[in-house]
């Protein structure tokens, strides 16, 4: 239209990107494209009506997507898709209930990713997931009050892809971690 559908936040997952997008009718959800008209579809109307699910900080794992989006019940929560509609949906209500546990993707770790989330008000959790529901679970790691540094890649290393290095602060310093996405394995 003339206002354009203002696509944005591309991630590669597979052979296949998923962005962000506006049709003028459903609001802010998550497509994907093969880079061809055909292959350029909306995944599913996760917030549905006009209201935007807003999907952000999405990442690409293996051949799916994990992103952030607000479905209007559970508030903003992990989300996975493969790429098609049926395998579009909510991996876990972090936060239960209506809240938002805003979860941020850290990294890849052997084919999972470590995220940090809220788990209540003002507790915030260490998660790993490989994008199923049974598989995402929470990981004893940093103080609950502390928080993953945001901002730039270049917060986040991986070491072989079986160890993430990041930074993570509270509000009187910052500190090194690392995490290969076992209680064990994540210490500062």
């Amino acid at each position: 239209g003339e206002r354009g559908s203002a696509p944005q936040y591309f991630t590669r997952f597979g052979d296949t990107v998923s962005f962000l997008a506006d049709d003028g009718i459903r609001g802010q959800e998550l497509w994907r494209t093969d880079g061809t008209p055909q292959g350029t579809q909306l995944l599913l109307n996760i917030n549905v009506g006009r209201a935007s699910s807003d999907p952000r900080k999405c990442v690409g794992l293996g051949n799916s997507v994990l992103c952030e989006a607000d479905d209007g019940v559970h508030g903003r929560e992990l989300w996975r898709s493969d790429g098609t509609a049926d395998g579009t949906y909510l991996v876990k209500d972090l936060y239960e209930g209506e809240f938002d546990s805003v979860p941020y993707m850290i990294g890849e770790i052997n084919g999972r990713c470590l995220l940090w989330a809220m788990r209540e008000v003002r507790v915030n959790r260490l998660w790993i997931t490989d994008g199923t529901p049974g598989n995402t679970v929470s990981v004893d790691g940093p103080p609950p009050s502390a928080d993953v540094s945001t901002g730039d890649d270049s917060r986040v290393a991986s070491i072989d892809e079986r160890i993430l290095v990041f930074l993570m602060h509270d509000s009187s310093q910052s500190e090194l971690w690392r995490s290969d996405g076992t209680p064990e394995g994540t210490f500062s």
